[in-house]
Parts: C-alpha cells; sequence; structure tokens
C-alpha cells in the first residue's frame, strides 16, 4: 500500500525539476557553436542577464541568423516555437529541425547543406537556392 505523503513529495519534486529545466542555461554542450551561441544571445536573452535559459529560447518565435559564419546548428531543437528561421550565408552542411515542428518559413539559401531533415514541419516556404551544388 503507498503511503500519501510519499505521493504529495514525489509530486512537489517532480514540479520543481520542471521550474529548474526551464531556468537551465544552454552552455556550449547543448549549444557548440560559438557564432550561434552569439546570435542566440543578441535574439534570445529577454531579460539582458547575458545568458541563455531554456525557456528564453522556448518563447523564440523567429531567428534571423545571416551572414554569421554559423557552421552548426545543433541546439536549434530548443527553439520549439519556432516559426521562421533565416539563415543564409552561412557555412551550414547537415541541418536537422525535425523537432521544430511548427515551422513555417526557412531560408536556408548560401550554405553549403549536404543533408536538410524537415519531415516534421509545416513549411509553406522553403529557400535553399545556391545549395544545389552540394545536395
Amino acid at each position: 500500500m503507498t503511503d500519501v505523503h510519499s505521493v504529495k513529495q514525489i509530486s512537489i519534486n517532480l514540479a520543481n525539476v520542471t521550474g529548474i529545466e526551464k531556468n537551465y542555461d544552454l552552455t556550449s554542450n547543448e549549444i557548440p557553436d560559438n557564432n550561434f551561441m552569439k546570435c542566440l544571445l543578441e535574439n534570445c536573452d529577454i531579460n539582458g542577464d547575458k545568458r541563455v535559459t531554456y525557456s528564453e529560447v522556448l518563447s523564440t518565435e523567429g531567428l534571423e541568423i545571416s551572414s554569421k559564419s554559423i557552421s552548426s546548428l545543433k541546439g536549434i531543437e530548443y527553439c520549439k516555437n519556432l516559426i521562421y528561421l533565416h539563415c543564409e550565408y552561412n557555412e551550414l552542411t547537415d541541418l536537422d529541425l525535425n523537432n521544430n515542428t511548427k515551422l513555417g518559413y526557412l531560408q536556408l539559401g548560401h550554405n553549403k547543406l549536404t543533408r536538410l531533415d524537415i519531415y516534421h514541419n509545416n513549411l509553406t516556404s522553403l529557400d535553399v537556392s545556391k545549395c544545389s551544388e552540394h545536395m
């Protein structure tokens, strides 16, 4: 038989873990490309504390990060509410946007893409011009 008090304690602990995750700082482990991290700081640091948290990128609906010498968008999966992404003229070769299910507008032109995963998006606009020689 389960003790009611221990069930309440488990529920409280799970609620606290969820709160911690939302304020969790994203680091180079999650965002290894320094140029992409700089862009996230410029675009997502809502409170100006020079940190990027999970909740800040979660609330981001659009990113304009063209011509920033970005070679990896690893960590873009944390931007779950991303609707549009402009990232032309970078050094991207491999991009997986399957976790960005709300993405509707994507501009990737003038990158070095060899692989693009966009199976689970709501794309209505896609530009991969000048990437075809690599794909």
